[in-house]
């Protein structure tokens, strides 16, 4: 995704309010660390509690944020799903050239799902102590110290 982003090739299928349900490592972990530090809640819950974890971000929003942790200026493509559908029909019809994306799998990725953790927050007194921003500009440090390496 950094590298699709640096190389400005990178863009989202959908609606400019497109969603992606992504949550940090480190948010992740301190979450952990919430629900076993909180035994005595966790026992008042009950076994069968289910939560979701994630910490929603606009796609327009996790690129700005990711060009600038890249020290590039971001470019934001967006493509409306009519458009990839009409690509991906004319495709079908004439060139029948066999593509990675399928119309299933972009109404997939134009979908607007989002998942809330506030149940989570809640019951355990819990919100994301990295924010977005922090979170991406730690990506994006290591994935370059990694691609060095």
């Amino acid at each position: 995704l950094f590298f699709s982003i640096l190389n400005k090739k990178f863009f989202f299928i959908g609606s400019r309010k497109s969603i992606s349900c992504y949550i940090s490592v480190e948010n992740v972990v301190q979450a952990i660390l919430k629900v076993i530090d909180s035994k005595s809640r966790v026992s008042k819950l009950g076994s069968c509690e289910a939560y979701n974890l994630s910490h929603d971000i606009y796609y327009k929003d996790f690129i700005s944020f990711s060009a600038d942790a890249l020290k590039i200026k971001g470019s934001i493509f967006r493509v409306p799903l009519h458009m990839i559908l009409i690509v991906l029909w004319l495709n079908k019809k004439t060139f029948r050239v066999n593509l990675p994306l399928t119309k299933n799998r972009a109404k997939t990725l134009a979908r607007k799902s989002s998942f809330s953790s506030e149940k989570f927050k809640k019951d355990f007194s819990w919100s994301p102590p990295y924010s977005h921003v922090e979170s991406i500009k730690n990506c994006v440090k290591n994935w370059f110290k990694n691609q060095v390496n």
